[in-house]
């Protein structure tokens, strides 16, 4: 009796299939000794993958708002520091016009962080952080409209007075949000969102540029920061504000007030040197790092900025573990680990010969950042009086813009009195001092002045 043709398509399928089946189980042993010594490294890395539930704080529309303004916000200002110093030229900005443009913004912040946070405890937090965001803006969108190299600094000086007023009192917002378990976490998400713009705002920037003018980044990316304040109007108060009127406040706010009672404890002392050291250590590697890797790896611009790159990716990829682990482990042990490792980099960086060892080293520069950062801002929060935690962190961040301003220059000046690797290894020096003074005089208890 024939067999009809669907008969036969159908045994000739159950073949192809019966092969096929052999085949992955063929596959299937080959590959079974491999999985099992791959499930005891899964089952080490289950814990740590379990870190980036740190992410969920984004849930809240507190901080998802936050965060999406940060984005934004620090995107536009990531094109200026590739897109700026062309610009500049192009309308006959000298050197020195150049160096002004890129200082003021850090020396306005460093003036007006510490009253801006004051005035945000007193009256506060939302309308600061709106303004601050919005000034950001205007700040860069008006880059886009200068014909005259001397309003660069005008517009510049606007975004620094605009990060001044929005930093301190979203550390602190972000503070009130949480709870003593959770800070480091909320911090740790929030700051993720913003590493993500490292890369985002210069991929952005190259591509309007390639598609239109060198203005059109600083007017886009600047629209955006604005459309992020206005979205900032739906931003909830929070319920820690302190007491004093409107009068009152304006009245004592004071650097002297604020000098005295920063040095009232140990840890408060103790995290303002740390935070101006570790700013001037951080600012003045930025100059040093091109002529260093030239002189050890013979490193041009594309293998610097690739250098760079990698410190970027290991800060975005291990900042939320960073918050986890300052909540369960503490903060003031990853602000050790963190500043100790970064001293233990630039060591690194001198002695490394080979290509791979910079960006792997700045890769595990980007960790300790990741480890320290969130700590830092819990930490900062912690250790303040009630109702002036604003103040407090803005001090922090007026020292660490100080510190700032000043590291390049002296990095500069090292470079040139002796070599760019001694110049990196005293960088390493200063983190490696900062550290000690960390582990020595920072506690993570709680003020004891009553206020909280």
């Amino acid at each position: 009796m024939r067999r009809g043709p669907r008969n036969h398509l159908s045994e000739r399928l159950a073949e192809r299939l019966e092969q096929l089946a052999r085949l992955l189980e063929q596959l299937a042993n080959r590959f079974a000794p491999i999985a099992d010594r791959l499930e005891p490294l899964a089952n080490r890395l289950a814990p740590f993958a379990g870190h980036y539930g740190s992410l969920r704080h984004l849930r809240d529309p507190r901080l998802a708002l936050l965060g999406a303004a940060n984005l934004l916000d620090k995107s536009s200002t990531s094109i200026v520091v590739p897109l700026l110093p062309l610009y500049a030229e192009r309308l006959g900005a000298g050197p020195i016009l150049l160096g002004l443009v890129f200082a003021l913004p850090t020396a306005v912040s460093a003036l007006l962080s510490a009253p801006a946070g004051y005035v945000g405890d007193r009256l506060a937090r939302k309308p600061l952080i709106v303004a601050g965001t919005a000034l950001s803006a205007v700040g860069v969108v008006g880059l886009a409209f200068v014909s005259d190299p001397r309003w660069l600094l005008a517009f510049r000086a606007v975004d620094g007075v605009g990060s001044a007023m929005r930093t301190a009192t979203t550390t602190a917002y972000l503070g009130d949000l949480a709870d003593d378990g959770s800070r480091g976490s909320v911090m740790g998400a929030y700051q993720t969102l913003g590493m993500l713009s490292v890369a985002l705002g210069p991929a952005l920037g190259g591509t309007i540029v390639g598609a239109s003018t060198l203005s059109a980044p600083f007017l886009v990316l600047g629209g955006l920061t604005a459309l992020g304040s206005l979205a900032l109007l739906r931003l909830p108060g929070t319920e820690r504000t302190g007491n004093a009127s409107n009068s009152e406040a304006i009245r004592s706010l004071s650097a002297s007030d604020l000098r005295l009672r920063a040095a009232a404890t140990p840890t408060v002392l103790a995290l303002a040197v740390s935070a101006a050291v570790s700013a001037v250590g951080t600012d003045a590697l930025n100059p040093l790092l091109a002529p260093l890797l030239r002189a050890t790896v013979g490193a041009g611009p594309s293998y610097v900025s690739f250098a760079w790159g990698c410190l970027g990716i290991g800060l975005a990829l291990f900042v939320p573990v960073g918050g986890s682990l300052a909540d369960r482990g503490g903060r003031k042990r990853g602000l050790v680990v963190g500043k100790a490792l970064w001293a233990a980099v630039a060591v690194g960086l001198v002695v490394g010969g080979h290509p791979l060892a910079p960006p792997a080293l700045l890769a595990l520069g980007g960790v300790a950042s990741a480890l320290s950062g969130p700590a830092l801002g819990a930490l900062r929060y912690e250790t303040a009086p009630s109702g002036s935690e604003g103040a407090f962190v803005g001090l922090y961040g007026s020292l660490g813009a100080a510190g700032a301003t000043a590291g390049p220059l002296l990095g500069a000046v090292a470079a040139d009195a002796f070599a760019p690797a001694v110049a990196v290894v005293g960088v390493g020096l200063l983190w490696g001092i900062d550290a000690l003074v960390v582990a020595a005089f920072v506690s993570e208890a709680q003020p004891s002045d009553g206020a909280r």
